[in-house]
């Protein structure tokens, strides 16, 4: 993971938490995370939780998570988390021309 990471040319918080009833809540800054429990995890962005996945899939979704998000951004779409706070929800954001 730490390869990868030093391959991402984006600023970009990434949690790894071993709770996945606690950890998306104490890392509700991070932009994107892992919350492992027994054999399953959580992958979240902002605290909200946006897939279940199983251990062997773990590594290789937060990746692709954390790809998403940079493409998100780069698309001008954020996570807005304070609309609803059970759920991910993108948002667009609009720049005056």
């Amino acid at each position: 993971m730490d390869e990868f990471l030093a391959e991402v040319n984006e600023p970009i918080r990434v949690a790894v938490m071993g709770c996945e009833v606690n950890g998306p809540g104490e890392a509700k800054d991070a932009d994107v995370g892992l919350a492992a429990g027994r054999a399953m995890g959580v992958i979240f962005r902002k605290g909200k939780i946006v897939k279940r996945v199983k251990e062997d899939e773990m590594l290789d979704e937060l990746k692709a998570e954390i790809l998403s998000v940079i493409a998100d951004r780069k698309d001008g779409v954020t996570e807005d988390a304070h609309a609803n706070p059970n759920a991910y929800k993108p948002v667009l954001t609009l720049t005056a021309v």
